[in-house]
């Protein structure tokens, strides 16, 4: 049974089922309309384990045992375990859960240390270490709710000997002439036009040796737009190939948008060149590192999947995702007005230990010679209030329209009165054609902009070397 007011919704189609497809002859199996789906590895369809990523580190007790080593789940809508950040109530975060990120060169070494002191320091059940990735340096801690803040300011003091940023796990939010029939329309064509594709194109498309990786919701790798070039796909949560969207039909707008938004940013950055289908990615020739995050969009699961880019030797890494500010935006008419002198504070201000963190993230990137491309958001406001989006390393992106304007939900980063600036650069980011079915289209407009078009431009710039 549908949800009320979504029996007349046209859900994006199952990739499996065959009678979506109706062949018309053995070369057309998309009936008469472009090329069908792609062929699926095994290890995609079949959620093969990534072995190789989430080591383990045995004789440990204070540690989860291998066959229990997992991330655990958290759904976003879940008032008794999603609640308000109890520092700023600007966002929201995992009500009984801290992250743990290392900085060394013997993480196993570390993280058993910290294992022990923690466990030391609070031996009650009540207190967890529930996962741990020594491959990406990352770790989640249980910690009672009312605990939660007072545990995580004292851990840097308890903790001896071991170099390491600890904060609260909050959610994020998505941000949202070849042969292409999309080129034929002047509205998409216009895109191309302003960011100069077609000059960047008569120097490179791209090549196979750069990778961009893309982390994100689910990839439907069936679609031809997307579905070829792409290396070591992932599922963070579930440390399994399968990166595909869910059989089922989603339930809301939200969970619709869930299913798309990979594909739909991929698309962007990466889609296929004359094929005859949709419209263009900005590096149509280099490969791809497709790590779904599903609905499990905190700051703990973009870590690492950011973490698995860096060590498969992505050279970009794309993060169309960010902070959730609900119930506050300047965009939405409906939500909580918050002046720009407020935004100002907080962005100078407040969050300096998920700030601390971001930056150590980045700088592994910048070590691994990798750039980090992000959305700057969809809220109208100062981009700096995510701690994610503060620091300099890393391309940060405005959202204009076709004619180079400022849309009217996008983040900006520059206050010139205040002398601050966290902007980077802009690129269009409205009413985008991609790679995802037509049943999406109109909750993109919802979420846009994605970073698929600026996000490729260090990929033209690379694919040149």
């Amino acid at each position: 049974m549908s949800p009320p007011g979504w029996d007349t919704i046209s859900y994006p189609k199952n990739p499996y089922d065959t009678a979506y497809y109706h062949p018309r002859n053995p070369n057309d199996t998309t009936g008469g309309i472009g090329r069908g789906p792609m062929p699926l590895p095994p290890g995609i369809r079949d959620g093969e384990p990534v072995r190789d990523w989430g080591d383990s580190i045995p004789g440990v007790p204070e540690l989860p045992n291998p066959r229990d080593n997992r991330i655990p789940p958290v759904n976003p809508y879940d008032s008794t375990r999603v609640v308000p950040n109890p520092v700023d109530s600007l966002s929201r975060i995992v009500a009984d859960q801290l992250i743990v990120f290392f900085n060394s060169n013997d993480l196993k070494a570390d993280m058993t240390s910290f294992a022990q002191q923690f466990k030391q320091h609070y031996p009650s059940n009540a207190y967890q270490i529930p996962y741990y990735n020594p491959n990406a340096g990352t770790m989640i801690l249980g910690v009672p709710e009312q605990e939660l803040i007072q545990v995580m300011n004292d851990l840097p003091n308890v903790i001896k000997g071991v170099d390491f940023k600890v904060t609260l796990n909050e959610i994020m939010q998505e941000t949202f002439m070849p042969s292409d029939p999309g080129f034929r329309s002047s509205s998409y064509d216009e895109y191309y036009k302003l960011i100069q594709a077609y000059q960047a194109w008569d120097v490179t498309k791209g090549s196979a040796n750069v990778k961009v990786a893309i982390v994100d919701s689910y990839f439907d790798l069936t679609n031809p737009e997307i579905g070829e070039r792409y290396v070591d796909p992932i599922h963070i949560p579930s440390k399994t190939r399968n990166v595909l969207p869910p059989m089922a039909p989603p339930r809301s707008p939200e969970e619709l948008g869930v299913y798309c938004h990979g594909s739909h940013v991929a698309g962007l950055a990466i889609g296929g060149q004359n094929n005859g289908m949709g419209c263009s990615g900005i590096a149509p020739g280099c490969s791809w590192i497709p790590i779904a995050l599903g609905d499990q969009m905190n700051s703990f699961n973009v870590i690492e999947g950011i973490m698995y880019a860096i060590y498969r030797g992505a050279d970009v890494v794309n993060v169309s995702l960010g902070r959730n500010f609900h119930p506050y935006s300047n965009s939405d008419p409906d939500a909580i007005y918050l002046p720009i002198d407020d935004q100002i504070d907080y962005a100078e201000m407040a969050n300096k230990r998920g700030e601390d963190l971001w930056e150590y993230v980045y700088k592994v990137a910048n070590d691994h010679k990798c750039v980090i491309v992000t959305a700057a958001g969809n809220d109208d406001f100062l981009s700096g209030m995510d701690p994610m989006k503060r620091c300099k390393n890393i391309v940060k992106v405005e959202a204009v329209d076709g004619k180079g304007i400022k849309a009217n939900f996008s983040n900006f980063g520059i206050v010139e009165e205040a002398k601050l600036n966290y902007s980077t650069v802009a690129a269009p980011g409205v009413k985008m054609w991609s790679a995802t079915p037509r049943a999406c289209i109109p909750f993109w407009k919802a979420i846009e902009p994605q970073t698929g078009l600026k996000s490729s431009l260090p990929v033209t710039m690379l694919g040149k070397v």
